[in-house]
């Protein structure tokens, strides 16, 4: 399927644009042995970065964001990661989403339905937490860690488009590859909001 679309991304006219958003992120830490799995509150974040879309027909188009710097940011309310009360975790990524998105004209705005995958390089992850009554902060190491820097996942989305401008609404769900002898399983997932200008259109 990359392949094909990759193809038609190809031999297609690119337009290039930016983005920017707001995302709630929730993580999952799953144990399978059977132990008190983690999970976390959503609190807000950001992204921003370049797109690239190539219109394959007159409703139908494949988009590639050629990059995207995403901060997502979450507070543990079942357990902790070190052992600190009200822990918060907050990780930075580098993110090639790949979507495939149809658009129909509705008397000059277009609905847009969308679906793809993501590919996340982590760049950095900070927990933030308290104990006895003073705060810590402490950088992850992930090479001694379970966590990976690699996480990848699929997402689907709706929005609309105004000329030049598009809104979307979508949700992501994606998994850290952590590493093969960890237990513990990190699973992503949350809505986001962008708001996207592409040129020359």
């Amino acid at each position: 399927m990359i392949a094909v679309l990759t193809a038609s991304y190809v031999q297609a006219q690119v337009n290039f644009g930016v983005r920017a958003g707001l995302n709630y992120s929730n993580k999952i830490f799953f144990v399978p042995a059977g132990a008190a799995s983690m999970s976390t509150e959503m609190k807000p974040g950001f992204q921003a970065g370049i797109i690239a879309e190539s219109n394959t027909t007159d409703i139908t188009s494949f988009m590639q964001s050629g990059l995207l710097f995403v901060s997502q940011e979450c507070k543990f309310k079942d357990g902790s990661l070190l052992g600190y009360s009200n822990e918060t975790l907050n990780m930075t990524y580098l993110r090639l989403p790949l979507n495939y998105v149809y658009k129909k004209d509705l008397s000059g705005i277009k609905l847009l339905l969308q679906g793809g995958i993501n590919l996340d390089f982590a760049l950095s992850c900070k927990i933030n937490g308290e104990k006895r009554g003073e705060k810590i902060e402490e950088k992850v190491d992930f090479g001694n860690t379970m966590m990976s820097r690699i996480e990848s996942g699929v997402g689907v989305g709706a929005g609309l488009q105004f000329g030049n401008f598009q809104a979307v609404l979508e949700y992501n769900f994606g998994y850290n590859w952590g590493k093969s002898d960890s237990k513990i399983m990190m699973f992503n997932n949350g809505p986001a909001f962008n708001i996207s200008y592409l040129f020359g259109k």
